[in-house]
């Protein structure tokens, strides 16, 4: 007759079920840990500046030199829309450019989409005496001001939306398409 070595009241084995799936769940997190490190590895050879430390499993990636930031989830620049009135003080406060910052300030819309579409660029956008719908309808008719042109371009292109911070009156809300 087998003793029952498990102290969890439902294992009616003699214990060899528990040890197995501790096994079994290093095995994986070995496995794993193999797999982003070949990952990693892939990435150091493209990104040479950057330096990464091996990882463990349940460990936490080093890196050290901020060009890598952006394979750790960071941005490395902000770009702020919303209002021309409320811009320049907006952008200030959250160590933002906006489209004046840029040499041809006539092609504002390209340099907006440029950086919508940069997976660098931190985007914040100021919806301080915003109204996001009657914006997005009156661009969709082809008619409106700058900002309802940004926020048709963001409501169109769902794959910016966690890349975007909404700001009203200073404080961070939720994104206003979900």
């Amino acid at each position: 007759m087998a003793t029952k070595t498990s102290n969890n009241p439902k294992d009616n084995t003699d214990g060899k079920a528990g040890w197995a799936e501790n096994v079994m769940a290093a095995m994986f997190a070995k496995e794993r840990s193999w797999q982003i490190n070949d990952t990693l590895n892939a990435w150091s050879f493209a990104l040479p500046e950057v330096q990464l430390v091996k990882v463990v499993p349940r460990a936490a990636v080093i890196v050290e030199d901020t060009a890598a930031s952006i394979i750790v989830g960071s941005k490395t620049e902000r770009f702020a829309l919303g209002l021309t009135d409320y811009l320049d003080e907006f952008a200030s406060v959250h160590g933002a450019k906006t489209w004046k910052n840029y040499p041809n300030v006539e092609s504002w819309q390209s340099t907006v989409l440029n950086n919508l579409k940069n997976p660098n660029v931190q985007i914040v956008f100021n919806l301080t005496d915003v109204n996001v719908w009657a914006g997005v309808t009156r661009a969709a008719r082809g008619a409106g001001g700058p900002t309802d042109w940004e926020l048709l371009q963001i409501k169109n292109n769902l794959q910016w939306w966690d890349k975007i911070k909404w700001f009203i009156d200073g404080i961070e809300v939720p994104n206003p398409f979900q």
